[in-house]
């Protein structure tokens, strides 16, 4: 009897089937077959359909089935994929579950439900069935003609957004003529226009690749043209570009500022290119943003002028110096500005057109890029820059001149000739701002001279390095790094070296003991005849004994001298010679007893209450005495400093005290040879100063120090600064 009752059972299943398939236009096609069992069903119950055509499927009397009403309107929303084709991997057809609502089936009819497997039926008790149960034949539902409705495509699951999201980017659809956005945490879309407020071309979309501007002729003053390169950022890609991180590396999980597609805000089309960080929308990063984004190579036809469009959207610091916005073109392995921003040639908060003259380039091959600098890491709390319909096209006229103005391009890094009526053009190597000069070596000033010709100044400090092989000094008792582009000496511990004069002391009275550059030196000073006083140098000293010491005086012979021509150290509590100047009181230059390079007093700047600079108007100034240099090249300064930073509770403190060393001559212009911030130095570094330029004269040297200064925001909290064993010396013949 079981038998009897799986197969009615089976029976039933089937027929509801086919009148489900028929409600639902028919057999399954082959070019469009019903998704696989393990695709979920959407639920279209909700979907809200006007002037809805139905077709009602009338059951036998003893199987009561309403067939739902299916709307004739096939046209899917916008952001709803229309491509039904299942995965590789689709069941047959007799294993699917149709893509279409469940019936509504009355009450006390139910029976299996169509997307029910046989198995998942319940079982009945093993009971024989009434007596008027019909056979199974009689049960089968007479199915009526299949009706022409036509089925509704509800997109595949792989075409549907995500619907939850946290960035913009995580709900791009199929439909690249939506803008698809993430608002409070949902998905959803907006239509995209696609108007690109060109009047020669005709806008229009494609829901395969976003919009599409075709050349037109239809305005009067529309010339012929062909588009070379096009870049849309419609379908949530660069559209070509590749994005360069030209910024230091942040630390853990923060995100960088660099170009990146994005649809939140567009010119026209579901998606422009963005130069910040998405989700904030801004470009603050804590540090120094700068991010490259190059095209693939394009190569440009000869004939007619040349012209590169794009959108731009700049929510930046508008003056010239800072967030430099360039339009760059590479060719013949050189990157050259053809657009760079400035006070004077930008809108902010607003769109702009730029259309920029490349005829120069036509028969090359070139690349477009797009260079955002932001110079500094403030005030980058803004927006940022965006871009969008970047566009090549290339004109169906040759222009004619008649002198080389004609053919002016307007860029700087070219030349242009008019010769036999046509112009020719040659590209150089160029730079229209300080920031197309990178040299990538810190030990240069980049700068954009008045020729457009990038100039590379090094700078005034010796102490510069790009690497620590540029500190070495050829000295065994210190060990060298380059550490933030500035030398830093580290004395080692080892038999002769020393850090103090009273490090090598040999406990003989006869010896003057002194370190010099981190090497002990001793000399015999006691004695009874000149014999015992030899120093080894019969040149350039006589050594004579006098009253039971011994006493070297250099001789006048041409390249003989005495290797010190200054010294202060600051251990006996003097600044005989020295002038010092402060308007504060309190912050001022000073000897203290505390950090020192060589024990233990030092020069010190600063409040020695607080041991910060932290006084109004902290500034102060240290002159030593005026000192002779010799006509020889040779001279150095040499001083030891150290300026360790602040803990300061202050967001706008620790700013760091501006230190400099000046040399002022006697006559001629002073020069600053030495400049750090004091958060800069927060070890003990031996700082070493050509003054070649100097030969021949009498200078002295001022030492500066300038301390943050107090705003409305902020105390203009500084760090002290230290300076110890100062010494001017001159190279004598061995």
């Amino acid at each position: 009897m079981r038998n009897g009752i799986d197969s009615i059972r089976w029976l039933n299943a089937l027929a509801l089937v086919g009148l489900l398939t028929l409600g639902c236009g028919g057999e399954a096609s082959s070019d469009n077959p019903p998704p696989p069992t393990d695709t979920p069903v959407p639920d279209t119950t909700d979907t809200a359909v006007s002037d809805t055509a139905t077709t009602d499927v009338t059951p036998p009397d003893d199987v009561t089935t309403d067939v739902p009403d299916v709307s004739t309107d096939t046209t899917p929303p916008e952001d709803t994929a229309t491509d039904a084709s299942p995965p590789d991997d689709t069941a047959d057809v007799e294993d699917t579950v149709l893509d279409v609502p469940e019936p509504d089936v009355q009450p006390g009819d139910e029976g299996p439900s169509p997307d029910m497997a046989e198995e998942d039926v319940p079982e009945p008790e093993d009971t024989d069935p009434p007596e008027d149960t019909p056979p199974a034949e009689d049960t089968a539902v007479d199915v009526p003609p299949e009706p022409d409705v036509p089925v509704v495509d509800a997109g595949t699951e792989d075409s549907i957004a995500p619907q939850t999201c946290a960035l913009h980017q995580s709900c791009l659809d199929a439909d690249f003529c939506t803008k698809d956005l993430c608002t409070d945490g949902s998905c959803g879309s907006e239509g995209a226009g696609c108007d690109d407020g060109d009047p020669c071309t005709d806008d229009s979309c494609d829901s395969a690749v976003g919009c599409v501007h075709t050349p037109s002729t239809g305005a009067a003053d529309c010339e012929p043209m062909t588009v070379i390169h096009e870049a849309l950022f419609d379908d949530g890609t660069a559209s070509g570009f590749s994005i360069s991180d030209l910024a230091v590396t942040l630390e853990g999980d923060a995100s960088p500022a660099v170009w990146t597609p994005d649809p939140l805000h567009t010119h026209s089309g579901a998606g422009a290119l963005y130069m910040g960080i998405p989700g904030t929308y801004n470009f603050d990063t804590g540090e120094v943003v700068k991010t490259e984004a190059w095209s693939a190579d394009i190569a440009v036809p000869s004939g007619g002028g040349v012209t590169l469009q794009l959108w731009t959207y700049l929510d930046v610091e508008p003056e010239t110096d800072w967030d430099v916005l360039s339009v760059m073109v590479s060719t013949d392995g050189a990157s050259i500005p053809v657009w760079t921003k400035s006070s004077s040639n930008t809108v902010q908060k607003q769109w702009q057109l730029l259309s920029i003259n490349l005829t120069a380039f036509v028969g090359k091959t070139i690349q477009v890029g797009l260079r955002f600098d932001s110079v500094e890491h403030t005030f980058n709390d803004t927006l940022g820059v965006v871009v969008d319909t970047v566009r090549l096209t290339q004109s169906g006229t040759v222009a004619s001149c008649s002198t080389d103005g004609d053919c002016d391009d307007g860029l700087s890094c070219t030349t242009e000739t008019c010769e036999q009526s046509v112009c020719v053009y040659a590209v150089g190597s160029c730079c229209q701002s300080d920031s197309d000069c990178d040299d990538s070596d810190a030990c240069t000033a980049d700068l954009c001279g008045a020729d457009n010709a990038c100039q590379f100044v090094p700078v005034s400090t010796t102490a510069c390095c790009n690497t620590t092989d540029d500190c070495a000094d050829g000295n065994s008792c210190t060990s060298e790094v380059c550490a933030d582009n500035v030398c830093q000496y580290t004395p080692v511990v080892g038999e002769g070296c020393c850090t103090s004069n009273s490090q090598c002391n040999d406990n003989d009275v006869c010896t003057i003991d002194t370190c010099n550059e981190y090497n002990c030196q001793s000399v015999n000073t006691c004695c009874q005849a000149d014999g015992e006083c030899d120093d080894g140098d019969d040149l350039c000293t006589i050594d004579t004994c006098v009253n039971g010491a011994c006493k070297f005086t250099t001789k006048s012979v041409p390249g003989c001298c005495s290797p010190t021509l200054f010294e202060a150290t600051f251990e006996d509590n003097s600044l005989d010679g020295w002038t010092m100047v402060s308007p504060s009181p309190v912050c001022k230059w000073a000897i203290e007893t505390g950090p020192s390079s060589s024990p233990s007093n030092a020069l010190f700047f600063g409040n020695p209450v607080t041991n910060k600079v932290d006084c109004l108007n902290a500034n102060g100034k240290a002159t030593t005495p005026p000192i002779p240099l010799p006509d020889v090249a040779g001279a150095k300064l040499e001083f030891q400093f150290y300026a360790p930073p602040v803990i300061s509770t202050d967001p706008f403190g620790g700013l760091g005290t501006t230190f400099t060393v000046t040399v002022i001559p006697a006559t001629g212009t002073n020069s600053v040879v030495f400049s750090k911030l004091s958060n800069e130095g927060s070890v003990w570094t031996s700082n070493v100063e050509n003054l070649d330029q100097w030969k021949g004269q009498t200078v002295q040297f001022q030492f500066y120090a300038l301390g943050p200064p107090q705003t409305p925001f902020s105390n203009g909290s500084g760090g002290p600064v230290y300076v110890d064993d100062v010494r001017v010396t001159q190279p004598c013949a061995p």
